[in-house]
């Protein structure tokens, strides 16, 4: 395997502990989860939805094939991240690594992760094939 292929799916692999968890806990929300999103200022009914489309766009991400659909996978977890960190910052929570770190080094992942194993292209840079 190249050395480009195994740091690819390494930050992908970094995306199951990531996203995939919390998604996976989020399906049938707790207390402390349904506290957090309230929080932030959204419906508590949101929590289930969101963790759904995480969970799904997570699969497509990990199928070898449909390439576009694996785009729109990464640029939704990318949009759901970005509003994490601004839900965060927006509602007046003091800027530390405890709330605003984790969502950053998602979004770091993410970015880190979409890149093509065969070429090495950034996936974002919109030429993939």
């Amino acid at each position: 395997m190249k050395r480009l292929t195994i740091y690819f799916w390494i930050c992908t692999g970094l995306l199951i502990p990531a996203v995939g968890l919390g998604s996976a806990l989020g399906v049938v929300p707790s207390e402390e989860s349904t506290k957090v999103i309230t929080t932030l200022g959204y419906p508590a009914y949101l929590l289930p939805y969101i963790s759904v489309a995480k969970l799904v766009a997570l699969l497509v991400i990990f199928i070898p094939k449909f390439p576009r659909l694996k785009e729109w996978a990464y640029a939704g977890l990318v949009i759901d991240i970005t509003g994490a960190m601004y839900s965060i910052l927006a509602t007046g929570h003091s800027v530390d690594f405890s709330l605003a770190g984790p969502p950053a080094c998602v979004r770091v992942v993410l970015l880190l992760s979409q890149t093509d194993p065969v070429t090495g292209d950034p996936v974002i840079g919109g030429n993939r094939h």
